[in-house]
């Protein structure tokens, strides 16, 4: 007898209907299981895609340094799982490296970095790091670090591993008036759950990449009404269905909108009058500091 398909989720758990992650064998339906083989990503950033088309939809980014597992490589593109917040998807093999990444030392701390060829402000640049990407240095030098994989990045870019942001608020200001862009994780593009996960990583606060996956797995619910938002505060997490917006204060909130293309601020009730559509007010309300505390 066959084994039926669970409800895993399959941005989480690496199935097709033709290959599955080897992890999985005899919690799904046989099917072709592979090991998977250690890669990272080389790319500063790179989509990670539902189906192999250059063209088609973003789902998320993965940013440099990242280890992903790989279930298969065919017609430039490979399919895995990335190693952080375990999403599933194609990514362009162009944008990766075989083999694990090199144990990080460093996390770029500010939105963009450049990496320059020498360790001088007049040097060319090379590549960008974007925040929350972890890297190894070799070596520090008066201003700059010194990347394993070349190049050098300025000091006030970077921090090492230890080093977290616990205010949330302050990072995700640093993305003001960023683009807007679906699937997007830097501050050349992000979206609504990107750029809360950025801030929540750089907290050391473990968080998955969608709003739906966040609004389950984060801690700190508090009560609800229909019509009615509890008293907010600095940092509470406001969510709708496929939304998500972060409280600077009682009443305003910061997000990555569509409806201005950017990341803005603005009152969270016109928010909510926006995203609600016929749901309540507010489906969720997280306070992460009730439960880190």
């Amino acid at each position: 007898m066959s084994l039926a398909v669970p409800e895993l989720d399959p941005r989480r758990h690496a199935y097709r209907d033709d290959l599955a992650d080897k992890a999985l064998q005899g919690l799904i339906a046989p099917r072709r299981f592979v090991e998977g083989e250690p890669w990272c990503v080389a790319a500063p950033s790179t989509p990670v895609r539902p189906a192999p088309r250059p063209d088609g939809d973003r789902d998320t980014e993965a940013l440099a340094g990242e280890a992903l597992t790989v279930f298969e490589v065919r017609e430039g593109w490979a399919w895995g799982q990335l190693a952080r917040d375990r999403y599933v998807g194609y990514i362009a093999e162009a944008d990766l490296t075989r083999g694990a990444p090199p144990a990080a030392t460093h996390v770029i701390t500010s939105p963009s970095a450049l990496v320059y060829a020498e360790p001088t402000a007049r040097a060319p640049a090379l590549a960008t790091r974007y925040l929350a990407s972890r890297v190894t240095a070799c070596a520090e030098l008066d201003g700059f670090v010194e990347l394993a994989t070349g190049g050098y990045v300025g000091h006030p870019h970077v921090a090492p591993l230890g080093d977290h942001s616990p205010d949330v608020v302050a990072t995700a200001g640093t993305f003001l008036k960023a683009p807007y862009l679906w699937g997007g994780k830097t501050v050349a593009g992000v979206d609504c759950s990107g750029l809360i996960q950025l801030c929540l990583d750089r907290a050391a606060i473990d968080c998955p990449r969608d709003t739906d996956m966040q609004q389950a797995d984060l801690p700190g619910a508090l009560d609800t009404a229909a019509e009615t938002l509890p008293p907010l505060q600095r940092g509470d997490l406001v969510y709708w269905r496929g939304h998500v917006a972060m409280m600077i204060d009682e009443t305003n909130a910061i997000h990555a909108t569509a409806h201005v293309m950017s990341v803005t601020i603005e009152p969270v009730l016109d928010i909510a009058a926006r995203a609600r559509g016929d749901g309540p007010i507010a489906a969720a309300v997280k306070r992460l500091s009730l439960a880190l505390a």
